[in-house]
């Protein structure tokens, strides 16, 4: 059997559009969601709002599993999160203004390629 004198001009090719396919998706997987927010402080002689820098935690309460899923907030109390689609406590730690300061948990339903929007408030002093 004769081969092509094309195949070994083809192969590099093949392996060059595999490779690009692998790296499409902007959350890595077609079944999750982005949570997305800011964190911020209350409190203080005026009730002045801030943002805050927090640990924030999103925990499943729709699954068998319970395994949260974290990330911290950049110094202007803004967090991306992306998670599967599903439905979430969100918690958030406060690390400046009082740290160890907690928010109120909120509730939110990550659904599959949309982002979610939340804004946490923790009050302090």
């Amino acid at each position: 059997m004769e081969r092509s004198s094309r195949w070994p001009a083809l192969v590099p090719r093949a392996i060059v559009a595999a490779l690009a396919m692998a790296g499409c998706g902007s959350t890595g997987s077609s079944d999750s969601g982005r949570l997305s927010g800011s964190v911020a402080s209350q409190g203080g002689t005026n009730g002045t709002i801030t943002s805050a820098e927090a640990e924030v935690t999103a925990t499943p309460t729709d699954s068998d599993t319970s395994k949260p899923y974290t990330t911290e907030t950049t110094g202007d109390g803004s967090f991306n999160l992306d998670l599967p689609a599903g439905t979430y406590e969100i918690t958030a730690t406060l690390t400046t203004k009082t740290p160890g300061g907690q928010v109120n948990p909120q509730q939110v339903t990550i659904a599959r390629g949309q982002t979610t929007k939340v804004e946490l408030v923790g009050t302090h002093p």
